[in-house]
């Protein structure tokens, strides 16, 4: 799940250091990069 920053700026992947400006931009990263992570953390 993607990371809102503080500032509210940007939006952080939650697997690596990333910044999207958008929330899907970093839904798909994390779909399209962390797939593996994100179905073994469910």
């Amino acid at each position: 799940m993607p990371v809102p920053a503080p500032d509210g700026k940007f939006v952080h992947c939650s697997y690596c250091d990333q910044k999207f400006r958008f929330g899907y931009d970093a839904n798909r990263h994390e779909k399209e990069k962390h797939s593996e992570q994100l179905n073994s953390s469910s």
